[in-house]
């Protein structure tokens, strides 16, 4: 899993850090703010999935 920290400023902002699976509820560690876009696919160094996709990727599949 990949968490990326969106906080304008921030030393970390928009480098994808990788964290365990199960790492629970994420702060980032220079700004101290919670870091909301998490996904299972690496981004681009610089970016941000937009947060529906981020969502749609903790969502369990459809019986369909």
């Amino acid at each position: 899993m990949y968490a990326t920290c969106a906080t304008e400023g921030c030393s970390n902002a928009y480098l994808p850090v990788l964290i365990p699976d199960d790492a629970g509820t994420v702060m980032c560690g220079p700004c101290g703010f919670e870091v909301t876009n998490i996904t299972d696919i690496k981004p681009n160094e610089g970016t941000v999935l937009p947060e529906w996709i981020s969502e749609m990727l903790t969502r369990p599949n459809s019986a369909s």
